[in-house]
C-alpha cells in the first residue's frame, strides 16, 4: 500500500460533526489520510478551516426524498471513484445507506455502517417499513456494523437488521467518547451564574435544562405536558430549552412558547454555562442511540430524569445516577422531576455518580484507541 490508508466519513448533515470530530481527528493524528462529506454547514466550514482533513461537500436530504437521494447518490459515486478511499466510514441511517451504495458501486475495499440510532423504532405503517428496509441495506452492503451502544446491537439484532457476525460495540459504545476534564462543573459555575443574570432569572430559581433537537421523537410533548404539573407544585422554576427545530420530525411548541417560564435559545455551540446552572436535566426522548447531551450533564454532575428507552439506559445507571421513568408518562415525568426539585441532597448524589459513571465508561482516550484498532484489523496495519 504506497502511502497512508485513505479513509472517508460521510455524514448527511454537518452538524453530526460535533460529535465525531475527535475521531475524525484523532485518525489524522494517527497518519491516515482523512476526507469528509457532507451536507454543506458549519460545522463543514470549520474542519476545512484546519487545513489538516479533506471536506467535500455534497447535498444530502435527512428525510424520506427518492428524488434528493437520486441527485445525491451518483455525486457520492463519483466522489469515492475520485478519492479511491481504502475504507469508507458512513454514520446515520441516510448517510449510511447512501454511503453504502456508493461505496459498493464505486468498490471500495472496506465499508462501515455507524448506526447512532434506530429512527425507525418510532416511525408506524409504511414510514416504519421503509426505514426498516433501509438500514437493513445498509447493513448488508456494509462488511463492519458499528452500533454506538449495546442497547441499539441489542434492537438490531432483534429486529434483523443486521447479522451478529458483523454488529459489534466499540469499547462501552458512543461516537467518540469524552473528556471528562473538559466538564468540570466549578469551571463554569461562574459562566452558569452570569448565564442566569442574562436571562433575567434569580439566582434562587429552580432551573430544568433540555438540549437537543426540537423535535416530537423527543419527547418534548410530554415535557410540556409536564411542566403544567411542575410549575403548580414550583411556581418560580424556570424551564430552558436550547435546540433548533428539526424539519424532518416538526412538533408544535406554542403552548411552551407562549409561557413567561420558558426559555427558547436557540442552538448553543457550548452548553457547559446552561447546565452548570441548571437543577436538574432532562431527556424524555422515545430513542436515542447514546445521548452525548446526557454524558455531558453527568460529567458535569446534574441529575438527570430521563426515558427508559434505547441508547439512553446506557448511558445513565437508573435510580443511581438519574431516574428513569416510561416514554410518554408524563405524569411520572413531573413527578420525578418535582421531587429532584424537591431533594437537594437527592440531587448532589445522583450527580456525583453520574460523573464516576460516565467517567468510567466513556473515556474518550479509551474509545479512541478502539476505534483505531478496528481500522488497523480492517486495514491490516499497526496502531
Amino acid at each position: 500500500m504506497g502511502g497512508p490508508p485513505v479513509v472517508l466519513h460521510l455524514w448527511t448533515t454537518a452538524d453530526f460533526l460535533q460529535f465525531t470530530r475527535p475521531l475524525v481527528l484523532d485518525l489524522v493524528r494517527a497518519g491516515y489520510e482523512v476526507h469528509v462529506a457532507s451536507s454543506p454547514g458549519e460545522e463543514l466550514s470549520d474542519l476545512a478551516a484546519l487545513g489538516t482533513v479533506r471536506t467535500h461537500q455534497v447535498p444530502m436530504s435527512r428525510g424520506l426524498s427518492p428524488l434528493a437521494d437520486a441527485r445525491s447518490l451518483p455525486l457520492l459515486i463519483g466522489l469515492l471513484r475520485r478519492v479511491r478511499p481504502h475504507l469508507v466510514h458512513a454514520h446515520t441511517p441516510k448517510a449510511g445507506l447512501l454511503g453504502m451504495l456508493a461505496g459498493a458501486a464505486a468498490g471500495v475495499p472496506h465499508r462501515i455502517y455507524q448506526m447512532h440510532g434506530l429512527r425507525y423504532q418510532t416511525a408506524i405503517g409504511q414510514r416504519r417499513q421503509l426505514l426498516l428496509n433501509a438500514d437493513r441495506t445498509a447493513a448488508r452492503l456494509a462488511h463492519q456494523v458499528i452500533c454506538v451502544s449495546p442497547s441499539v446491537y441489542e434492537s438490531a439484532l432483534a429486529d434483523r437488521v443486521v447479522s451478529k457476525h458483523k454488529a459489534r460495540v466499540l469499547a462501552s459504545g458512543s461516537a467518540a467518547g469524552i473528556e471528562p476534564n473538559n466538564f468540570v462543573f466549578a469551571d463554569h459555575e461562574q459562566k452558569g451564574a452570569e448565564f442566569r443574570a442574562a436571562l433575567g432569572i434569580s439566582p434562587e430559581a429552580l432551573c430544568l435544562v433540555y438540549a437537543g433537537r426540537l423535535a416530537q421523537d423527543k419527547g418534548l410533548l410530554d415535557l410540556a405536558a409536564a411542566w403544567t404539573e411542575i410549575a403548580r407544585v414550583h411556581p418560580g422554576a424556570r424551564l430552558l430549552i436550547a435546540g433548533e427545530d428539526d424539519p424532518t420530525d416538526p412538533v408544535d411548541l406554542a403552548v411552551l412558547r407562549a409561557r413567561h417560564d420558558v426559555h427558547f435559545l436557540g442552538k448553543m455551540k457550548d452548553t457547559r454555562p446552561l447546565l452548570a446552572l441548571a437543577q436538574v436535566v432532562t431527556l424524555p426522548s422515545y430513542r436515542e442511540g447514546l445521548p452525548q447531551g446526557l454524558l455531558e450533564a453527568a460529567l458535569m454532575e446534574r441529575p438527570v430524569v430521563a426515558t427508559r428507552v434505547t441508547g439512553t439506559i446506557d448511558a445513565v445507571a437508573a435510580g443511581t445516577s438519574a431516574l428513569l421513568v416510561e416514554p410518554h408518562a408524563k405524569h411520572q415525568l413531573a413527578e420525578a422531576i418535582s421531587l429532584l426539585f424537591s431533594d437537594r441532597e437527592l440531587r448532589a448524589q445522583l450527580g456525583r455518580a453520574g460523573r464516576e459513571l460516565v467517567t468510567q465508561k466513556f473515556p474518550r482516550r479509551e474509545i479512541l484507541a478502539a476505534y483505531r484498532a478496528l481500522y488497523a484489523e480492517i486495514l491490516g496495519r499497526k496502531h
